[in-house]
């Protein structure tokens, strides 16, 4: 769990209600943090691929990729897929975990006050550190801040989620098939040159990413 101390007035809030308290006592806190654990291990390749592409993009907006060079990116890209499908068949085991304690709706009223605060939140901050340690980069986290600013700091609309904390399992199949489409691109046509490319990567390549760390940090609140 994390420390009392330091929280937001939206943390203090969602930690004062009554249906995070009791569900609390009936989560399997340890089951979810085995999930959790999946999740993360598994969704290593994937936010190397998004780093790889974005470094690519770079290049290419200056000068010919060498093809040998798409090559080990479509293999990365693969690789990417397969660690986006693992994490994201962790999803239905997480949000039925929260759901079965009664914390499905103590989620979705409280996280997006929550999330709106996280500039402030010493919790956030240990979780982006955590994620760092797995790849993920600062422009990604920028990028991922921008998105969710777009989705009115609710972080169960990411991906085109629905609002509800299952729809976090529909809007990471649905990113894992934004994934696979752009390896596909990028097998047949080349890494494709997009003009604003970093918030092109967040639509397409960073998609499932955005709602993976979302499912993590989410739960990270009840373990």
């Amino acid at each position: 769990m994390a420390r009392t101390s330091g929280l937001t007035s939206a943390e203090r809030k969602m930690r004062g209600d009554q249906a995070f308290k009791k569900g609390l006592k009936r989560l399997d806190r340890r089951a979810l943090k085995q999930q959790v654990n999946l999740l993360e291990l598994s969704i290593a390749p994937a936010i190397g691929f998004v780093n790889q592409v974005e470094a690519a993009t770079r290049v290419k907006a200056r000068a010919a990729l060498h093809s040998r060079y798409e090559r080990l990116l479509v293999s990365a890209g693969r690789n990417a897929v397969q660690a986006a499908r693992l994490s994201v068949r962790t999803l239905p085991h997480i949000t039925r975990a929260l759901s079965r304690a009664g914390l499905d709706t103590v989620v979705e009223e409280h996280m997006p006050h929550v999330w709106r605060q996280m500039g402030k939140s010493a919790h956030f901050r240990t979780q982006f550190r955590n994620l760092q340690r797995l790849g993920l980069t600062e422009e990604s986290i920028a990028c991922g801040r921008a998105a969710l600013a777009r989705s009115g700091y609710n972080p169960l609309r990411f991906g085109g989620g629905d609002g509800t904390l299952h729809g976090l399992i529909a809007a990471g199949r649905e990113g894992t098939k934004h994934l696979y489409r752009f390896v596909k691109v990028v097998k047949t046509r080349g890494l494709p040159t997009i003009r604003g490319a970093s918030s092109t990567t967040v639509t397409v390549v960073f998609v499932v990413v955005a709602v993976l760390v979302t499912g993590a940090i989410i739960a990270s609140w009840f373990y």
